[in-house]
């Protein structure tokens, strides 16, 4: 027994304002809840929404948020996801809710052009894992690509996410739930990759990897979580 009343390395729980989530369907619900801000901001919006990059982690997520803002509205507006949609599984689930869904690889040449119109477009395609001796594709994906959507699109409304917007909802979550988490970056040089690492509670950790394909290779860019 140790001076807190704790024997050591047993695990001690988080506590949290609400109930902890515990299944991958719980956590979906959770995050494609829409606020009633957005579902008031459905409601005053002009045309459909074209989500660019409906694939991908956060891609598919927004989608599904739309999807039921616009439900709760009750306008009549079209969600449309465009995606390469390398798991099939993803774009039937995104067809299930409602989604209008278009496979596309938007660097074929004349991929964009044959893209349905639309007054309201979130751009959410980027390349940064497995970046490392792919280095062409990346620019070509996060410079070249971006400047021919926003061509495309030039009539229309079009918003794109970025780190701080990650950021901010990863503060909204953690503030939700009660969590102050802690983050330390470690660089490995032999793998040419920068770790985050964010620490959530104590006792013996628990390690969560996301935001990487693929664990097996190493990219230029992995975040961990620790929930202990």
């Amino acid at each position: 027994m140790s001076a807190t009343g704790r024997t050591p390395g047993k695990p001690v729980p988080v506590k949290t304002a609400n109930p902890p989530v515990r299944t991958e369907a719980a956590l979906d619900e959770l995050l494609s809840t829409p606020a009633p801000a957005l579902v008031d901001f459905m409601d005053k919006l002009q045309g459909d929404l074209l989500i660019l990059g409906a694939g991908g982690k956060v891609g598919h997520t927004l989608a599904r948020m739309a999807v039921r803002a616009v439900e709760a509205s009750g306008v009549r507006r079209k969600v449309i996801g465009v995606a390469t949609f390398s798991s099939p599984g993803v774009r039937k689930a995104l067809e299930r809710l409602g989604v209008e869904t278009h496979q596309a690889n938007l660097m074929e040449p004349g991929a964009i052009d044959r893209l349905p119109d639309a007054e309201n477009v979130l751009y959410l395609v980027g390349r940064k894992f497995g970046s490392t001796g792919a280095e062409w594709d990346t620019w070509a994906v996060n410079v070249h690509l971006s400047g021919l959507c926003a061509q495309r699109y030039r009539r229309s409304r079009m918003h794109t996410a970025n780190l701080a917007h990650y950021r901010a909802a990863e503060k909204r979550l953690c503030d939700r739930y009660g969590l102050a988490p802690t983050e330390h970056f470690v660089r490995l040089p032999k793998l040419t990759t920068t770790v985050r690492v964010v620490d959530v509670g104590q006792g013996q950790p628990v390690l969560f990897v996301h935001g990487i394909t693929n664990a097996a290779f190493p990219s230029d860019f992995k975040c961990l979580s620790s929930i202990r």
